[in-house]
């Protein structure tokens, strides 16, 4: 590993170091290994890299019942916080779109009553012309 890789590596241990203490899961005599605090307290990537390991461990042990049983909670666990952050992303957009939709509906609202209002302040300096005209004769 060469110096700016490791520079790197210690500077993301560092910012989250308990995601870091054990890098990559695996099975032990007493089940899988976890990082630590797994979901809530992992990054997307490192979820995904996690979902992705526990699905190879039971794919290289070729689907042995405790070998499913103990890392299927975990793919469940981690996919389900997956879809949390992604529905609370999703939500957030939402509410940003719909908030510049009100206030764009707000100012066509406001743009509509104001051509209302010189639309029929010109109808009335037409009429007013119209009969000064018409009483001049």
């Amino acid at each position: 590993m060469d110096s700016k890789t490791r520079k790197i590596v210690l500077f993301l241990i560092l910012s989250n170091p308990t995601c870091y203490l054990k890098s990559t899961p695996y099975m032990t005599d007493q089940g899988p290994m976890l990082y630590e605090n797994f979901p809530a307290g992992c990054t997307d990537k490192q979820l995904k890299t996690a979902v992705l390991d526990y699905s190879n461990e039971i794919t290289k042990n070729k689907a042995q019942p405790n070998v499913v049983l103990q890392c299927a909670p975990l793919i469940q666990l981690g996919l389900g916080e997956l879809q949390g952050r992604f529905a609370k992303r999703t939500m957030c957009a939402s509410l940003v779109i719909a908030f510049c939709s009100l206030i764009m509906s707000g100012m066509a609202i406001y743009l509509s009553i104001k051509t209302l209002e010189l639309s029929q302040n010109q109808i009335n300096e037409s009429t007013e012309n119209i009969l000064d005209i018409s009483s001049t004769e």
